[in-house]
């Protein structure tokens, strides 16, 4: 147990700097004119104003050589001129340290009333990035704030010099498409007056940016609209019957019904069986077989409800019944049925997805656990059962 959790420490880690990235730096050529009175020199480091920046230095101990810090906003860049004692310090390494990114050091030489500057760039800011990458970020900033004309142009711009064979160029494809299909939509908008249409519409186009504040704000307002509710409203008053058809490996054939609603606790009712129990009423009937028959009922509670995906809980309890189909003996050529039963709790959990409007398709589990009434029985009846569920609601 402690070795799997020093290799879960090391995994995190190392996950992790894998995905920082580091700060980039370049040397400015100017010359500055600085007076240190013959004993000091300083370091200038520009940086964007987005980029907060602390500094320390390999030689540091108990206290930093670095003599002082002054910090001046010039612009859309933070200015820092850090001063040192040139003739105490005249080699070292400058360690520049941001939150978001892995340390940056920089190797130095100072000497007494000198001055050099370093401009410190943020990796993810697109000017800093290669053609591809900057128009493609320049594409997401426009598409997340609703500037679809925009990110159009930059999408195109990015594909133009996206470099052959390299990965990413499907994420800037979809996106272009995303704008092509959220453009067709609102042109299916200004041609029809259907209001509930005209939400549907909306919602497509929202779901392709959900950042879409503007088009979430014009969802909501159609939706009064037609409903005199808000949206939210419309999630609570959804269908909340579901009628679900029900697979287990022993009776391959049911049905679920339930209410289940956003809110509220709500109830259900199952029937599940095998098809032989047919032929079992059959007295006719000269084979021999097993036939499942399982009932059971509860409550259902709402544990999540969204507009796109709503969950509930159910618990319940019923009956099992599994009937044995035989030969009265080994000599007799007459059949005879067994019925072994069990108490059956259960619990599962039932999954609403829309799909146009307010018609969803409905996902159900149940973990049903038998108690046979004679011991004797149990693993003729089975303690575990496992079933699925799928269906709508109405």
């Amino acid at each position: 147990m402690k070795y799997g959790f020093y290799f879960f420490a090391l995994m995190l880690s190392i996950t992790g700097n894998m995905t920082a990235q580091e700060l980039k730096y370049e040397q400015t050529p100017e010359n500055i004119a600085y007076n240190g009175e013959g004993r000091y020199a300083i370091i200038i480091i520009r940086a964007n104003n987005s980029l907060e920046l602390e500094f320390s230095t390999n030689l540091d101990g108990d206290r930093s050589v670095i003599k002082k810090i002054e910090k001046n906003e010039v612009g859309n860049q933070t200015e820092y001129t850090l001063t040192f004692d040139a003739l105490q310090v005249n080699e070292a390494k400058l360690q520049i340290q941001n939150k978001k990114y892995n340390q940056l050091i920089i190797q130095f030489k100072l000497s007494p009333n000198g001055a050099v500057a370093f401009v410190v760039k943020d990796p993810d800011d697109p000017d800093n990035a290669p053609c591809h990458i900057k128009h493609k970020k320049y594409g997401d900033k426009f598409f997340l704030a609703a500037n679809y004309e925009g990110a159009k142009d930059e999408y195109s711009s990015s594909l133009e010099c996206w470099p052959e064979n390299e990965r990413g160029v499907a994420t800037v494809k979809r996106r272009l498409a995303d704008i092509e299909t959220i453009s067709y939509l609102m042109e299916e908008i200004k041609n029809t007056d259907d209001r509930k249409k005209i939400y549907e519409l909306y919602d497509q186009a929202y779901r392709l940016n959900p950042a879409d504040k503007d088009m979430e704000e014009k969802k909501e307002n159609v939706f009064k609209d037609y409903t005199g509710g808000t949206v939210k409203d419309g999630n609570r008053n959804q269908p909340h019957y579901a009628l679900t058809y029900e697979y287990g490996t022993d009776a391959p054939a049911g049905l679920s019904a339930g209410i289940y609603k956003p809110e509220k606790i709500g109830a259900y009712f199952t029937l599940r069986l095998n098809p032989h129990i047919f032929a079992m009423m059959s007295s006719n009937t000269k084979k021999s077989f097993k036939a499942e028959f399982n009932t059971s009922a509860g409550l259902s509670v709402p544990v999540l409800t969204t507009e796109h995906v709503s969950f509930w809980t159910f618990l319940g309890a019923g009956y099992t019944g599994v009937a044995q189909h035989m030969k009265k003996s080994y000599t007799s050529s007459d059949y005879k049925t067994y019925l072994h039963s069990a108490v059956s709790p259960e619990a599962g959990i039932l999954m609403k997805i829309p799909l146009q409007g307010t018609d969803r398709i409905v996902l159900r589990y149940t973990f049903q656990y038998r108690y046979a009434l004679d011991r004797e029985n149990g693993d003729f009846i089975g303690n575990i059962q496992n079933v699925i569920g799928v269906g709508f609601n109405f």
